[in-house]
């Protein structure tokens, strides 16, 4: 499979098995407008993952092992997805005014992991990004369907 095959497979799976532990809080009330559903899905599913994993898996999980890699390749890897996903779980904590259900937190540090752990394995930010607009595509469909 290629690494984008990788990210939709990874980040859908990941979303559906995330709402059968934790469903939704529902569909959104009423039927969304189209420019409201539109603003949706291009902040939520092109935007944020773009941003989002350019920035915690293409720069700062790449950084963190290098700079750790004098411990080890595995070490160094396992590290940087793991405090890589860390900080990404504490961005999404600081957008949502430091309140963060346990659900909330399960989901979030499981994409990080996830995506961390295809840019490492796969070398591809692509597939981080990937599985970052796959889940949250699955999950805007959970809400309007």
């Amino acid at each position: 499979m290629t690494p984008l095959v990788w990210g939709l497979v990874t980040g859908s799976l990941l979303r559906v098995a995330m709402e059968a532990l934790f469903p939704s809080a529902g569909p959104l009330s009423g039927a969304p407008v189209p420019a409201m559903l539109v603003t949706i899905v291009v902040v939520a599913v092109v935007i944020s993952p773009i941003v989002e994993e350019l920035f915690f898996r293409g720069l700062l999980q790449r950084a963190l092992a290098r700079w750790l890699e004098p411990l080890g390749a595995a070490i160094a890897g396992t590290a940087a997805v793991v405090l890589g996903a860390t900080a990404f779980v504490a961005l999404h904590s600081a957008a949502w005014g430091g309140v963060i259900t346990w659900q909330s937190l399960i989901s979030v540090l499981l994409l990080g992991l996830a995506a961390g752990v295809l840019a490492l394995l796969l070398r591809s930010t692509p597939a981080a990004i990937t599985a970052h607009a796959a889940f949250n595509l699955v999950g805007v469909l959970f809400l309007v369907a």
